[in-house]
């Protein structure tokens, strides 16, 4: 019996810790987009933007407090949430170029795309992902308040 408990546990971890590392790895690609867009952005307007790039950054930091209590089943939930946005705004950054008058609606497009993915998120009403939730928020927000400065 005892066996059977510890075979159970093993297979539970092993499941939780692989549904751990590719969402992990979904929400790095998210990242990395969202920061390929930035760059962008910069050296197109010459101005560095610093907070968007603060915000980026701590999306993989609230992402292990985010899932280690979430279910395998929510955390797969999760990743195809997460994978579709990074589809989504991969599509955006590989066709926005350089040119400000192309980059400025793929931020948009990446802010509006961020913003339904919280409401996703959101609609699981699930404690663990406020974290999570609240940094791609305020990365949504940083993404507004970026265009707005540029566009004056």
């Amino acid at each position: 019996m005892k066996a059977v408990a510890v075979l159970a546990i093993a297979v539970v971890s092993i499941v939780a810790s692989s549904s751990i590392d590719t969402l992990s790895s979904t929400v790095s690609g998210l990242f990395g987009q969202v920061t390929t867009l930035a760059k962008a952005v910069a050296v197109a307007t010459g101005k560095p933007l610093q907070p968007l790039v603060l915000s980026s950054l701590a999306l993989p930091a609230n992402l292990l407090q985010s899932v280690t209590t979430l279910s395998s089943t929510t955390l797969a939930t999760v990743d195809g949430v997460l994978g579709s946005a990074s589809n989504q705004i991969n599509g955006i950054v590989s066709s926005a170029g350089t040119d400000l008058n192309r980059l400025l609606p793929a931020v948009r497009s990446v802010q509006n795309i961020l913003t339904s993915t919280v409401s996703s998120l959101n609609a699981f009403n699930v404690p663990a992902l406020d974290s999570l939730t609240g940094t791609l928020s305020n990365l949504s927000s940083t993404l507004g308040r970026t265009v707005a400065q540029i566009t004056g």
